[in-house]
């Protein structure tokens, strides 16, 4: 019985890691689309901080640009990402 008790737990246990990322490509699939609807320069800000895991420092000398107005444009890219992704509520 505790056999049986344990392979039921491991079933279910696969079961809810299984739907989780299934909502986590969800998810994914949404904040993608997101970014295509940004700017390029948004699209590219958010990409360089959160894919490649950039500083705002990095992220300036790669655009050529200070690291003040890196973090501004990061601001307003991500509110601007949250809006487009309010909209496909």
């Amino acid at each position: 019985m505790a056999a049986r008790i344990k392979r039921w737990n491991f079933w279910l246990m696969k079961k809810q890691n299984l739907i989780k990322q299934t909502e986590d490509l969800s998810d994914m699939d949404l904040v993608m689309s997101g970014l295509d609807k940004l700017k390029e320069e948004y699209r590219e800000i958010i990409l360089l901080r959160f894919i490649d895991e950039l500083s705002f420092a990095e992220i300036a000398e790669v655009m050529g640009k200070t690291s003040g107005s890196i973090r501004v444009q990061a601001f307003r890219a991500m509110q601007a990402l949250k809006d487009v992704l309010g909209e496909n509520k």
